[in-house]
């Protein structure tokens, strides 16, 4: 600073007094400048220093996808005569544990659960039990240990040791299927004991412990020589054992013998099909009015031979129509006359028995229907089957058609002839108005219904009905012949059903026989077997305490495509199926 000062002193002298004042200033300009830019560098080179001092990612290169690899153990992998309860597994690079206490599988399993730490690239384990002599134990770490910069997670690492002098190495293999729809079950948990006391699986841990993979496998290793009890449960509770009757279940009819890897064979693929088990308390969950005479009953359970008897002595039974749903859970009870009394109805069903107090007319509550919006004072009703020539036309009504004031309609058929048909009601389904005319393929029907000449119970009458169907030809529809050959005593159900697993036609058969599946719309179906054991005619669920495994089923491997105008025909052996699912 000093010597900016002399130089610009020096500079003052060697000019004249005229040029003084002009200089001055541009001096004082100059040197100014030479401040600000010697600090601006100052500045910049502390920042440098600064940012050199920063741990920054590294950019460019390729980008890291290896999850973290295991250096060495401790005690080492496999080890035996192990005393210790503490274990540190060393990688490669910083980790993460996700939710070790879902992700991490000890087997046998612990009393207490273990605790992970992580310090540094090190993972310590210690288990907090007692751990059992001459023991073979595995921890499995699945998808759980993950790499703290791009995530990449090992999908499975275990890590074993013994308390005795080896290494067990035999193993139990197979897979768990939802026992009803023969579909996969994943993370579900598959369990071993060295004795098949019935009580163990609901009272006692296992000894041994897996669970499933995306496509239901399971497979147990490191296991000592020996014959296992097998199971598997959906453990709700985490808790290893059957303690809650909503848990579904699998067990294994017999005892299993552990192997060693290279011995096993597909014949020794063990087969198990969860199920939950059957809720036989019935019970009316709730009984409630959703119109002006009508009462509906929801049931806990399906119905199997449901009766109803009314109590009241000057009332009589046929009074009410009892429509009763398909999946036999619900029946909604119609009354015929619309008159106002309290109902005591009997209800049974089998094992089940009880009495019920309703009181008729009874205005349901109109929720979502806005203020000031009167109720419709029509009959709801909708028009089925109009596009099949070869099935019926009718219109479903929203409650019990009383009478019909006039029978005849019209329609204008292909936009040119004007024709006529009749209406009647459907004795044993009242709802239902049957539309009767002579209904041609690939034709279309223009159908015209005057208003107020439907009048159901309820004193409503229906709306005026204009409706175009168009009847399809017949080379739409394909036709599916399945040639079944069976000779065994149990009775098959045999169901054909959608792409979603429902259930479009059911036929029981006793013996060999070609069915026959008619005028079917293009799309792909499946057949399904079910092995009526016990002749109820339907699926029934396992039980464990009485022994009883679920209904075998099986389906078809091979769907089926229907095509139009086109015939296909599939023969099948159910005796060769029969024998496959060893059934009794």
């Amino acid at each position: 600073m000093k010597q900016i000062s002399k130089n610009k002193i020096r500079i003052l002298k060697s000019i004249t007094k005229h040029q003084k004042k002009s200089v001055h200033y541009r001096l004082n300009l100059y040197f100014w400048g030479m401040k600000v830019l010697r600090n601006i560098l100052f500045i910049g080179l502390a920042f440098g220093v600064w940012s050199c001092a920063q741990i920054l990612a590294p950019t460019g290169g390729p980008r890291d996808t290896e999850p973290p690899k295991l250096l060495r153990t401790s005690p080492e992998q496999r080890s035996t005569h192990v005393t210790q309860n503490e274990f540190k597994l060393s990688f490669d690079e910083f980790f993460s544990l996700q939710n070790p206490n879902n992700n991490v599988l000890i087997s046998p399993p612990l009393s207490h659960s273990p605790e992970f730490k992580t310090k540094g690239k090190v993972l310590i384990v210690n288990i907090k039990d007692t751990l059992k002599s001459n023991t073979t134990y595995s921890i499995n770490f699945a998808n759980c240990i993950r790499d703290i910069t791009e995530n990449n997670t090992i999908k499975t690492l275990t890590y074993i040791f013994s308390t005795g002098s080896f290494i067990d190495s035999n193993s139990i293999k197979g897979k768990v299927v939802n026992a009803q729809t023969l579909l996969p079950e994943k993370e579900v948990s598959v369990v071993l004991y060295k004795s098949d006391i019935d009580s163990l699986p609901i009272t006692e841990k296992p000894y041994y412990l897996t669970k499933t993979n995306e496509t239901g496998e399971f497979a147990f290793s490191f296991l000592a020589e020996g014959r296992y009890a097998i199971y598997a449960l959906l453990d709700k509770n985490n808790n290893m054992i059957s303690d809650l009757a909503s848990e579904a279940f699998a067990f294994h009819n017999e005892m299993i013998e552990s192997k060693p890897l290279a011995d096993i064979s597909e014949s020794d693929f063990i087969d198990l099909y969860l199920f939950t088990h059957a809720d036989t308390i019935q019970r009316i969950n709730r009984s409630f009015s959703t119109a002006k005479g009508l009462q509906t009953l929801a049931f806990k359970n399906p119905y199997q031979e449901i009766e109803f008897s009314v109590l009241n002595e000057s009332i009589k039974n046929e009074r009410f129509y009892f429509e009763f749903n398909t999946t036999k859970d619900s029946v909604q009870i119609y009354d015929l006359e619309m008159s106002v009394d309290t109902i005591l109805l009997k209800v049974s069903d089998l094992n089940f028995a009880d009495t019920l107090k309703f009181t008729t007319q009874q205005e349901p509550p109109r929720r979502g229907v806005k203020r000031g919006v009167e109720a419709s004072n029509h009959l709801f009703g909708s028009l089925i089957d109009g596009e099949h020539a070869f099935l019926p036309t009718y219109i479903e009504f929203s409650f019990p058609i009383k009478e019909i004031l006039n029978e005849d309609f019209t329609m204008i058929k292909d936009e040119v002839d004007t024709l006529s048909g009749k209406m009647f009601i459907n004795e044993s389904l009242p709802k239902r108005v049957m539309l009767s005319f002579e209904k041609l393929a690939k034709s279309k029907y223009a159908i015209s219904i005057p208003d107020s000449i439907i009048i159901g119970y309820n004193g409503l009458t229906n709306d005026s009905i204009n409706q175009l169907i168009n009847v399809r030809d017949e080379a739409d529809y394909g036709h599916f012949t399945a040639k079944i050959k069976y000779n065994q005593t149990v009775p098959v159900l045999v169901q054909l059903v959608d792409e979603q697993g429902k259930i479009l036609e059911e036929t029981t058969i006793f013996n060999s026989e070609d069915l026959h599946y008619r005028n079917k719309l293009p799309k792909t179906y499946r057949m399904a077997f079910v092995f009526d054991i016990n002749n109820n005619g339907r699926w029934d669920t396992g039980n464990y305490f009485t022994k009883m495994q679920p209904e075998p089923k099986h389906f078809l491997e091979k769907p089926f495509a229907v095509k139009a105008n086109w015939e296909i025909e599939e023969s099948i052996d159910l005796d060769e199926i029969f024998l496959k699912l060893k059934i009794d």
